[in-house]
């Protein structure tokens, strides 16, 4: 025995129970404290630490501490108490019985209370539903719920359980929905689920499970819904998943899986797949060979570096397809050829550089993420076949010029980005084509120059973003449907007259110097906020905003006056916020006379 106290690291007396738990190799190890051995105790108490919080095992024994129905800790501050290791030889080893050496649970909390069996569960009662979420339990006894049989909904997360014994749920036949997310179990005995073949829904989110092995969920023959996510799960054996062959969704994300090889193929069901935020590397052809029936796959977050021609064959009813946050360099010639129902796909944040081609068959589809890639180069007939497409990215790209045909084809595009390139020149009639265009985003590139006809055929033209770039003026007579308009940091002296329906102007960052009638005319009344900050204003006439009786927000902070005429908000009764800059001499003024607006000092 005492070869075992030397290597203890840390005793956890009771003084309740006279029982004391020990801490091994980061085992919960049952030991018996002899009574008679009380009169040692008050020697050592001088000798006390606290516990470390930073350590697993002694972080939930703490949190089981302040549960009020955890009796069996000495307590000092309402914190259970440590005793050194250096201590340890203070008590003699005959006061010490080891009793259960093989358990690996924290049976601390067991002998007083934080376990579940039939009795302390309590629900002999009829009841279908039981929530026991956050209620520090520690460990299910077998046949804890033999009396439950009822049960339909069972809760037990957020808790400290660490295993689920193969008795734990005899007897819940007509459980359907079991929800154990948030706990530590490291271990699922073979049996388990036995008795659960009515279940649905299974969480295990949240959990310590570091492998998966064959026979885990047997007897699961109804399951649905299964989530396994937010583990540290690296190894599942192949055959584990056989026996769900009811099973709709898969939620495996935010783990360590590096193969899936063969994993899958009994999932003939399958809808939607999570395998976002793992370890993967490489999508060896006919990995998702095994159901035709799956509509979303997320492959997102992982280290993919190619894609080769036949990594999705078989996946003919793929509507949703997620690759972002990969190594992505490399998409071989008909890697989404057999994908004809796809409506998303999402690249964004890899390494591409060449999409010539990859999406000739891609019919169907609705949206389009190319985001961040290094893709210098967009060919013709690219995006040709895309007739049903409404929004396309590709910012942060490495764009410089764009053919007049580059977005040919896109007839029914609502949404285009091209922001945070590198393009110095558009073609007169590149969006010539482009009649349902709503949004478009042209902001942080190197454009000085606008042909006048650049935007004519965007009748349905909603938002436009110019912002950061060199622009001294832009055309937009025919934008009568124009609602929000970005115009940050250029060198804007000249602004158009008839944009009746603009409710968000931002020219803010340019050298307006004054307000001239191109800006503030009464065609531009339906202006809601205004940001006319650091444009090197000297100042602003009293009528200056007479037309904007629906103002809201206007920001004129960084600019070069120093005093603000109060009749400057005359009539603005929906004004609610003003930001200037805190010299400006009459702010006391303004805010004594206009009590119910906001005015921020920058």
């Amino acid at each position: 025995m005492k070869s075992n106290v030397l290597k203890i690291q840390i005793l956890i007396l009771s003084l309740v129970k006279f029982a004391a738990f020990l801490v091994l190799n980061q085992n919960f190890v049952l030991l018996k404290y002899n009574q008679n051995g009380m009169t040692n105790l008050k020697d050592v108490m001088t000798k006390i630490i606290e516990c470390d919080s930073q350590t697993k095992g002694l972080n939930r024994i703490l949190k089981c501490s302040k549960n009020p129905s955890c009796l069996g800790f000495v307590q000092k501050n309402n914190t259970c108490i440590l005793i050194s290791t250096n201590d340890l030889n203070d008590i003699k080893n005959e006061y010490f019985q080891m009793i259960d050496q093989n358990q690996n649970k924290l049976i601390n909390c067991i002998a007083n209370g934080n376990n579940l069996n039939s009795e302390s569960v309590s629900v002999k009662m009829e009841r279908s539903n039981l929530n026991l979420a956050s209620r520090n339990t520690c460990y299910i006894e077998p046949y804890t719920f033999q009396y439950s049989s009822q049960l339909t909904t069972l809760n037990l997360s957020n808790s400290f359980i660490d295993t689920l014994p193969s008795k734990a749920l005899f007897n819940l036949n007509n459980l359907t929905f079991f929800n154990m997310s948030f706990n530590y179990i490291r271990d699922i005995e073979l049996g388990t689920f036995n008795s659960t073949k009515n279940l649905v829904t299974l969480h295990l989110t949240g959990n310590l499970l570091n492998s998966l092995k064959r026979g885990t969920f047997e007897g699961l023959v109804k399951l649905k819904n299964l989530y396994l996510n937010r583990n540290n799960i690296s190894f599942i054996e192949n055959g584990t998943l056989d026996s769900l062959n009811e099973l709709l969704i898969l939620d495996l994300s935010i783990n360590s899986i590096r193969v899936i090889t063969g994993l899958f193929d009994s999932l003939k069901r399958i809808n939607q797949l999570y395998l976002n935020i793992n370890r993967i590397s490489s999508i060896e052809p006919g990995s998702f060979n095994f159901s035709t029936n799956l509509v979303t796959l997320y492959l997102s977050q992982n280290f993919i570096s190619d894609l080769k021609g036949e990594a999705f064959v078989g996946l003919s009813k793929l509507k949703n397809l997620y690759l972002n946050r990969n190594n992505i360099s490399y998409i071989e010639n008909g890697t989404f050829d057999c994908l004809n129902e796809l409506i998303i796909l999402n690249l964004s944040n890899n390494s591409i550089r060449l999409i010539t081609n990859l999406f000739d068959n891609l019919k169907k589809l609705d949206q389009l993420y190319l985001n961040t890639n290094r893709i210098s180069l967009i060919e013709t007939n690219t995006f040709s076949n895309l007739s049903k497409l409404r929004i396309l990215n590709l910012d942060d790209n490495s764009l410089t010029n764009l053919p007049n045909s580059t977005f040919d084809g896109l007839i029914n595009i609502r949404t285009l980005r091209l922001s945070i390139n590198r393009i110095n020149f558009l073609p007169s009639n590149i969006f010539n084509n482009l009649k349902s265009l709503s949004n478009l985003n042209i902001a942080r590139n190197s454009l000085s120059f606008l042909n006048n006809d650049s935007f004519k055929n965007l009748s349905e033209l909603a938002t436009l973003d110019l912002s950061y770039n060199r622009l001294k003026s832009v055309d937009l007579d025919d934008q009568i449907k124009l609602n929000v308009l970005h115009l940050t940091s250029n060198l804007f002296e000249y602004f158009s007259k008839n944009l009746t329906k603009l409710t968000t102007l931002s020219v803010a960052r340019n050298p307006l110097r004054y307000l001239n009638y191109s800006f503030l005319n009464e065609e531009n009344s339906s202006l809601q906020y205004l940001y006319l900050h650091n444009c090197q204003l000297s100042s602003i006439d009293s009528n200056s905003f007479q037309y904007y009786r629906k103002l809201i927000n206007i920001t004129l902070e960084g600019n070069d006056f120093i005093y603000l005429n109060e009749s400057l908000f005359d009539g603005l009764e929906y004004l609610k916020m003003i930001r200037v800059s805190s010299n400006v001499r009459n702010l006391p003024d303004l805010r004594s006379n206009f009590k119910n607006l906001t005015i921020l000092s920058v």
